[in-house]
């Protein structure tokens, strides 16, 4: 998932701040509706931002599936 690589420099600090945010929830439900609100966010900007978003969505929630992420992940996303 590269989803800056998709948008203008003037918004990938911006996207970037964002995605860490909905990343550092500490429960998976938490974390997969906070994402896919970005995503939906993401299609009005560039649909191929949305789809890199949603392409990794759950292989990068692995660790908030497994209840793990506020022990293990924290300092592993962005």
């Amino acid at each position: 998932m590269n989803v800056g690589r998709y948008l203008p420099k003037g918004l990938q600090a911006i996207w970037r701040a964002k995605l860490r945010a909905a990343y550092r929830q500490n429960k998976y439900e938490v974390a997969v509706r906070s994402l896919e609100k970005l995503a939906a966010e993401l299609h009005s900007i560039n649909p191929s931002a949305e789809a890199s978003l949603k392409e990794g969505l759950e292989e990068t929630l692995s660790l908030h599936r497994l209840g793990l992420y506020a022990e293990l992940g924290k300092d592993t996303i962005f």
